[in-house]
């Protein structure tokens, strides 16, 4: 097994835009682009293997006889896909106001398809951009459901500004929406579960309002969650290799690797996805010829790789699925204290 490079599977969104060209160098397909799923394996959209003898496959196709080797000990979800959807948005209009279930309701209310916990990582903020993120602090479940059925639902939104570097963590329950003027990568299980909220009034180019989701909705916000603030994330310093600690949960960790010379891995424990942002370099290993690494560039490293470099000056986000018991342990013994760890576990 090797690494594998993808082909991003694009989707039209009434909100998108341009700008993945500009800030990935994404070869963007005609008409307003709001996602590129980058490693994808999901029935709304799969990424192909472009690299290697396994090119023109998806994911799925690959795990039919390969689910160890690429895996390792983690499992698919319960229809058989790869657990984690990288995608990249960008957000030229405000996104609908949403909110996203968890295992335990999807399972019973949705076939089949994963609870949606997810987070984002801002690679591009206008001046002043904002997200929504969770409801004002008190709002009960009476009260919201008065403001939809009184069309006064952003009274009750929290809003927060955000930056080029933010890190947001959002789990099931939690209101939200991406305002206008950010391109963020979005790191999630694999689901495409979104209960919408409210649209802003917003026409499609078809001339019909997209469906709302109320009453789902109001089944799966958890209103306990108060406002909260980006994630106040942890760096470390190895080797001349800056780990920057985003978030780590059940699903998933993410981390961005800013690297000057050289950083070494191995993917014992499992899978490792790097999403190229900035710089240029090369991924090597004992098993395979040298990736060329170039900003936009998305790959699956498997857990039957093993040992791995990276050479150059790259930036590089890597998620994988550490879990957070293992984290904290990690930073435990590089000094820092529970209660500074807690800003980045879940």
């Amino acid at each position: 097994m090797y690494p594998l490079k993808f082909k991003p599977h694009y989707h039209k969104k009434v909100w998108g835009g341009r700008r993945l060209a500009e800030v990935l160098k994404k070869k963007l397909p005609a008409g307003r682009i709001g996602e590129s799923w980058e490693v994808a394996d999901h029935p709304h959209g799969k990424s192909i293997i472009k690299n290697g003898r396994f090119a023109g496959m998806t994911i799925s196709q690959l795990l039919i006889d390969n689910s160890k080797e690429i895996l390792g000990g983690e499992k698919t979800t319960a229809r058989g896909e790869f657990p984690l959807l990288v995608k990249f948005l960008d957000a030229r209009q405000k996104l609908s106001v949403q909110v996203h279930p968890d295992d335990k309701y999807s399972a019973r209310k949705e076939g089949g398809e994963s609870g949606k916990t997810e987070m984002w990582y801002i690679l591009e903020a206008d001046p002043g951009a904002e997200l929504i993120y969770g409801l004002k602090e008190g709002t009960t479940r009476k009260d919201f459901h008065l403001a939809v059925k009184e069309g006064r639902v952003v009274d009750l939104l929290n809003r927060i500004k955000v930056e080029t570097g933010d890190a947001i963590f959002l789990s099931p329950g939690k209101v939200h929406a991406i305002c206008e003027g950010i391109v963020l990568a979005e790191i999630q299980q694999n689901s495409d579960l979104t209960y919408r909220i409210y649209d802003w009034g917003r026409i499609t180019e078809a001339g019909e309002k997209r469906e709302l989701h109320i009453d789902k909705a109001l089944e799966v916000i958890d209103f306990s969650i108060s406002a909260n603030r980006p994630l106040q994330t942890i760096s470390l310093e190895e080797n001349n290799v800056k780990r920057e600690i985003l978030v780590s949960c059940p699903y998933f960790t993410v981390e961005v690797l800013t690297i000057e010379q050289l950083y070494q891995n191995e993917t014992k424990e499992g899978y490792h996805i790097f999403n190229v942002l900035d710089g240029t370099g090369f991924l090597r290993g004992g098993n395979f010829p040298a990736i060329n690494l170039e900003r936009g560039d998305s790959l699956l490293l498997p857990a039957s790789l093993g040992d791995y470099r990276v050479a150059g000056r790259v930036k590089l986000l890597k998620s994988y699925p550490q879990k957070p018991a293992r984290i904290e342990d990690e930073l435990l013994t590089a000094g820092f204290s529970p209660a500074r760890i807690r800003e980045v576990i879940f």
